[in-house]
């Protein structure tokens, strides 16, 4: 069962990654079903782009974790490869 839709952005990610590699570590999060992945390159900064993501977030502990921390504010830490992270902050607000 899934509690409500929301919109999460990730400011800063080098343009090498791919959408189906974004999705394939948010998926691994549980959040959710990810609806959309949009992806818009920085203006001053040509190796990096911006990602919004569109989840349908469902009502287990990760879930309710991810909207606990978007709606409070704080940004989410996505570790996808070792020490490196993507921090992602909630649009809604």
């Amino acid at each position: 069962m899934y509690n409500s839709i929301t919109t999460i952005c990730i400011p800063k990610m080098k343009k090498t990654f791919t959408k189906h590699f974004i999705k394939q570590k948010i998926a691994r999060c549980n959040f959710g079903k990810i609806q959309s992945i949009i992806e818009r390159p920085l203006r001053n900064e040509n190796d990096y782009k911006k990602v919004t993501i569109r989840i349908e977030v469902n009502n287990t502990t990760n879930g309710n974790y991810l909207l606990e921390k978007t709606k409070e504010g704080s940004p989410i830490k996505i570790v996808y490869n070792g020490v490196d992270y993507w921090r992602m902050f909630n649009v809604n607000l």
